[in-house]
């Protein structure tokens, strides 16, 4: 399981969805600095917060606004499967690749400032954009996409992981660390936005369709109930290097249809409560200027 502090500090791509933002939890005994602002983290390893959030901005002008119901949208509905995975097993595989990276600005999308490190290790025809560490705003301007490739990036989400080596964590079933993100830390989006190319995406507040979550759950729609994640020696989460599981998952994501060539602008972030207090509570604001190429 991830302590509270640790959630926080992970806030935009340690994984946790509630209502719309990241987060990640595990078990490590001792109380990690949060990932994002306002989400405490629990003393256990299971409480990475990791948002990755689009910031969706008010248009000015005409109101426009993409619905996922639209033809023309670019965003894939949240009922289909591209690859033959849904939102859920995609979730799964966001969670396991950005936690898989090392804890360095150069091999950890979640902490480069910039961006241009947002395609380390990243291979076939989905391309995963990451949020941060912390509450911090983080604005990413070098970002380069391949052309051809879906998009899919966490509005806001949390994780939650057992670590075997930790002699604390008891949590070692899906329906235990399941209960524990979501009844013990109350994992819950309060609001969420993101905006592609300054136009609004709609449907993605505290009861959004985009929901995706691998757990203990009749509302999760994956193939699993949980999930394992490989944590290398230098790893975010500051625990042992292996396998991690299981892990659950939460959160509301967006997937989003291969863009034309050259700029374009997806912001997207949120504020979600995490945390066994009433305050423990985190939020998620990330842009990204990139170019698809």
């Amino acid at each position: 399981m991830i302590p509270t502090e640790l959630y926080r500090n992970l806030a935009l791509c340690h994984w946790r969805f509630g209502r719309e933002a990241a987060t990640v939890t595990l078990r490590s005994g001792k109380r990690p600095q949060p990932f994002s602002k306002g989400f405490p983290m629990r003393s256990s390893t299971r409480g990475l917060a990791l948002a990755a959030a689009v910031v969706c901005g008010v248009l000015v002008g005409p109101t426009a606004a993409i619905a996922e119901s639209h033809h023309d949208s670019p965003i894939v509905p949240p009922q289909s499967k591209v690859q033959g995975k849904t939102y859920a097993d995609w979730s799964a595989r966001w969670w396991q690749y950005m936690l898989g990276q090392q804890n360095s600005a150069a091999e950890n999308p979640l902490l480069d400032p910039t961006g241009a490190n947002c395609g380390i290790d990243q291979h076939g025809e989905v391309f995963f954009l990451g949020g941060t560490f912390g509450t911090r705003p983080a604005t990413r301007n070098a970002c380069v996409v391949p052309h051809g490739t879906e998009i899919f990036l966490p509005v806001i989400n949390t994780v939650d992981v057992h670590d075997p080596d930790n002699a604390d964590d008891h949590d070692d079933t899906p329906q235990k660390i399941w209960d524990d993100l979501q009844k013990k830390n109350r994992f819950e989006v309060i609001e969420a936005h993101a905006s592609i190319d300054g136009v609004e995406v709609r449907n993605i507040g505290p009861f959004s369709p985009f929901r995706a979550c691998v757990g203990s759950d009749a509302r999760c729609h994956g193939k699993h109930t949980s999930f394992a994640i490989h944590v290398p020696k230098n790893n975010v989460l500051g625990i042992t290097a292996g396998k991690k599981s299981p892990g659950v998952a939460d959160g509301v994501y967006l997937l989003i249809r291969p863009l034309s060539r050259g700029p374009h602008t997806i912001s997207f972030g949120g504020l979600a409560h995490q945390g066994p207090n009433d305050g423990d509570t985190f939020t998620q604001d990330t842009t990204y200027h990139l170019t698809v190429r």
